[in-house]
Formats: C-alpha cells, sequence, structure tokens
C-alpha cells in the first residue's frame, strides 16, 4: 500500500517521457546528479541493512519497509544535495 502512490508518479512521468528519446530525458547535470546518486545509495544502503541485520529484527515485513524506505531517502536526498551544490557553485 505504501508504494502505491510511489508507483502512481512513475507511471505519470514516464507516460510523458515515452514521448521521447531516452537521451533527451536528462541533461548532462542532471545525469551525473543522478549517478552519483545511485551510487551513494548504493554505499549507504548495503551498511544499513548489516545493522538491521545484526538487530535482528524477527519480522521479515517489517525488513522489507525499513529496507524500501532506507533506499529511498538515501537516494532522494542525495540527488537533491548534489543537486544543490552545483547549483550554489
Amino acid at each position: 500500500m505504501f508504494l502505491i502512490p510511489y508507483a502512481l508518479v512513475v507511471i505519470y512521468w514516464l507516460s510523458f517521457k515515452l514521448k521521447h528519446r531516452i537521451k533527451d530525458w536528462y541533461d548532462e547535470k542532471q545525469l551525473q546528479d543522478i549517478l552519483k546518486s545511485s551510487l551513494t545509495t548504493l554505499l549507504l544502503s548495503v551498511p544499513g541493512l548489516a545493522i538491521l541485520l545484526f538487530i535482528k529484527i524477527p519480522s521479515h515485513f517489517y525488513f522489507f519497509l525499513y529496507y524500501m524506505f532506507l533506499i529511498l531517502l538515501v537516494f532522494s536526498s542525495s540527488t537533491l544535495y548534489f543537486f544543490k551544490i552545483k547549483d550554489s557553485s
């Protein structure tokens, strides 16, 4: 249930972007910001997952929720951070 709004936004965004070529979706700066955010998310989500495994929460459902929210939070915040760094300089 908690991913339904996110999925709807992605579907809405894709419906507009599929009219253009994939190379025209982002400019060079936006693509670099997204790539840096992806790497940051990968590097931070693995230790976040390890922390959850050390805590040993018994329910697998909470494990999935924690990991999904961690990934969305890290990716979104790092994208905004990298956008603001280049924007302010």
